[in-house]
């Protein structure tokens, strides 16, 4: 079993005179299951489990005259809420990066990143 999840998120917020906010949210997962059921996995001889998930986040707010906040959450997961029942033998990996920069500018107001 091979699961591979990437992702891949880039936001902008821009103004002259008004306030920018930038923010966003992602969630990734490599071998997930969602609903309240664990995901069975079996083996009945041997097999291999790989299960990466990877996210990167950019978020810019740029404001002249007012004020600008940037904001990510981010979270990653490879491997969560699995049932694996394997009779021999096994090899498993799991493995999540995530990567995030916030950037926030303003000429004349407050900034938040």
């Amino acid at each position: 079993v091979n699961a591979t999840a990437t992702g891949v998120a880039s936001l902008l917020a821009q103004s002259v005179n008004l306030d920018a906010t930038s923010q966003g949210s992602t969630v990734t997962s490599g071998l997930l299951s969602s609903a309240g059921t664990a995901l069975p996995v079996s083996f009945l001889d041997q097999g291999s489990i790989a299960a990466i998930a990877n996210q990167r986040s950019f978020s810019q707010a740029v404001s002249v005259a007012g004020s600008s906040s940037s904001d990510l959450y981010n979270r990653t997961v490879g491997m969560a809420n699995a049932y694996l029942n394997i009779a021999g033998v096994a090899m498993i990996s799991s493995d999540a990066f995530s990567q995030q920069e916030c950037l926030a500018q303003s000429v004349a107001g407050n900034v938040n990143a």
